[in-house]
């Protein structure tokens, strides 16, 4: 942890982007009583598992996508093709 940023607005945006991610899963916990399924305990697994698969499956095509674009010559040399966004503490 050598080097990290302990400042409290650092603090508070990385809580509040834990919260975001995991924010889907009481959306699931709410909205699922009102689902009126026949065969609830097979569907809402298999609906899960169908999502994650149709996740990754998005994610590696639009990687293979950067390459079919792009030589490795020109990923190399570019400064970023996509970017996530450091917190320097409000900077």
């Amino acid at each position: 942890m050598k080097g990290s940023n302990y400042n409290p607005g650092a603090l508070v945006l990385a809580i509040y982007q834990g919260n975001w991610a995991f924010g889907g899963f009481t959306t699931l916990n709410y909205g699922s009583e009102e689902i009126e399924i026949v065969n609830f305990q097979k569907t809402l697994p298999r609906a899960s598992l169908g999502g994650l698969i149709i996740s990754a499956v998005i994610y590696v095509l639009v990687n293979v996508s950067y390459f079919a674009i792009l030589t490795p010559q020109e990923i190399i040399d570019s400064s970023a093709v996509a970017t996530v966004r450091k917190c320097n503490g409000g900077a």
